[in-house]
């Protein structure tokens, strides 16, 4: 009597243990996926960001050279001939 008994109770808690290991190995591969997902989020946040900071670096650099432009330019045309 006992041991069947504890051939029920062996059963039961592996069968449990296959269902906790299986629903710990779907989390495992949600939290792969997620982690996937979010480090090629953060990639293209990064790329964007870069984008925009060599926008910004292309915008500065085309004014700058605009205004040396002009100051030479306004030199050339203040500047006194001899």
């Amino acid at each position: 009597m006992e041991g069947s008994r504890f051939g029920r109770e062996y059963v039961k808690a592996r069968e449990k243990d296959r269902r906790v290991s299986e629903k710990y190995s779907h989390a495992y591969d949600a939290k792969i996926k997620a982690d996937e997902a979010y480090t090629a989020a953060y990639e293209e946040l990064l790329q964007a960001r870069k984008e925009f900071i060599d926008s910004a670096r292309a915008q500065i650099d085309e004014s700058h050279n605009h205004s040396a432009e002009k100051s030479r330019h306004d030199i050339k045309v203040t500047k006194p001939i001899s």
